[in-house]
């Protein structure tokens, strides 16, 4: 169980938090992204097995739902944008 480890393990936490970012980063850069995350993932048996459900569920292009069906980062940059220039205008 993941719960487990997010306050024991040192990293385990940002390796999770890590994970649940990848809807930010663009659709291009996903895989590098996952691929440096699982690198720098915590020692511990959990985590390989979270990273090939990720992988063949989330990460592939062939995968159930592939990243450009989940990724935020193309609607949060527009909200940003939006909200900046509605800043400036005041």
């Amino acid at each position: 169980m993941l719960l487990l480890y997010v306050t024991e393990p040192a990293g385990a936490r940002r390796w999770l938090r890590r994970l649940m970012a990848l809807p930010l980063v663009p659709v291009a850069r996903i895989p590098a992204v996952f691929n440096a995350v699982v690198l720098a993932a915590p020692q511990i048996p959990e985590a390989q097995a979270l990273h090939r459900y990720m992988t063949a569920t989330w990460i592939d292009q062939q995968s159930l739902f592939p990243p450009d069906v989940w990724n935020t980062y193309a609607i949060v940059s527009i909200l940003l944008n939006t909200w900046t220039n509605r800043s400036r205008a005041q």
